[in-house]
């Protein structure tokens, strides 16, 4: 879910302001489900650094981590979210998901696709 913090970095930007870009995803412990008031994780386990690819359609951007097989082993991992620092930051995205026991025998790539669109 975009937050209200995620909305107004898009209203600041068409306001010639300067917010700061997502670059970075973590992920959670939470199981909270997300609202559009979040401000933070509700138990932010791990954070990564992000790809960003912009799409051949109008309006869409993709962010991508991949939370390798040594990262987060031992947690239930059930929330994912989109910021714009390594550390504090404003969280952009907030998602929660039914939790799987993340360990070193494998990895996960998480994929955000962002779409802007007129109504």
């Amino acid at each position: 879910m975009m937050t209200d913090v995620g909305l107004n970095l898009i209203r600041g930007f068409l306001n010639e302001d300067s917010p700061t870009p997502p670059s970075h995803m973590a992920v959670g412990t939470g199981t909270t489900g997300e609202q559009a008031s979040d401000t933070a994780m509700e138990s932010e386990v791990l954070r990564n650094a992000i790809t960003k690819e912009l799409s051949d359609t109008a309006g869409v951007i993709d962010y991508k981590m991949i939370l390798a097989s040594t990262d987060a082993n031992g947690n239930a991992i059930s929330e994912l979210g989109l910021l714009n620092a390594a550390s504090g930051g404003d969280l952009v995205i907030r998602i929660t998901h039914l939790p799987y026991n993340k360990t070193s025998s494998f990895a996960v790539k998480y994929r955000i696709r962002q779409t802007l669109q007129s109504i």
